[in-house]
C-alpha cells in the first residue's frame, strides 16, 4: 500500500514539474514575441514612450541616457533617440 502511495506522489511531482516547465517556456516566448526592449546608443539620450496595442492611452514613460535600455517589457514601449553628441 504504501509503494503504491509513493509512486503516485512520484507522478505528481513529475507532471507538476512538466507544467511549470511548459508555463515558463510559454512565458519566455510571449515576452519574446510581443516583448519590446528599447535602447539607446552612446552619446545619445532617448525619449521612451508608449504606443498602446487597441486601447488606452500610452505616452511618456521615462528617459535613457545612453548607453542603455529600458528593459524587456510586454508594453509596446518605444524609443525615440536624440544625438547629444559635440
Amino acid at each position: 500500500m504504501k509503494k503504491g502511495i509513493q509512486q503516485n506522489g512520484v507522478k505528481a511531482g513529475l507532471s507538476i514539474f512538466f507544467l511549470l516547465a511548459i508555463f515558463a517556456v510559454g512565458s519566455f516566448a510571449l515576452l519574446g514575441i510581443f516583448g519590446t526592449n528599447p535602447n539607446t546608443p552612446a552619446g545619445h539620450e532617448g525619449y521612451v514612450y508608449e504606443q498602446p496595442r487597441m486601447f488606452g492611452k500610452g505616452g511618456f514613460r521615462g528617459d535613457l541616457k545612453g548607453p542603455s535600455n529600458y528593459g524587456i517589457s510586454l508594453w509596446r514601449n518605444e524609443v525615440m533617440n536624440v544625438d547629444f553628441r559635440p
